[in-house]
């Protein structure tokens, strides 16, 4: 099943995509980086949604496919994630708190 995850290295997230298991692509990521990497999220898409979330977010844009933090990239995160995790930043570092079902 294909999905965009969204990793980040504490600093920056990264959108991407992949046909494989996201854990598995973070391992894949991790051995380029001089940074540990987590996992954020995902949600269920192709490579066109992948270039939508780019584009919407392109002014946050730093690299590639890694983005600066802001307030609507989280929250649109948050409200799609298929993960268990809400995600929020305080004083430029990450927090993930567990969402819990009501």
């Amino acid at each position: 099943m294909s999905k965009i995850y969204f990793i980040t290295d504490g600093t920056f997230i990264k959108i991407g995509y992949t046909g494989k298991n996201v854990n598995k692509r973070i391992k894949q990521l991790s051995t380029g980086s001089s940074s540990k990497l987590y996992a954020l999220g995902w949600v269920k898409g192709d490579k066109n949604l992948e270039k939508e979330w780019h584009n919407k977010y392109a002014y946050l844009r730093k690299n590639l496919e890694w983005f600066k933090v802001d307030d609507n990239l989280l929250n649109e995160i948050n409200s799609t994630n298929e993960n268990c995790v809400y995600v929020d930043w305080l004083n430029e570092k990450l927090i993930t708190y567990k969402k819990m079902k009501i």
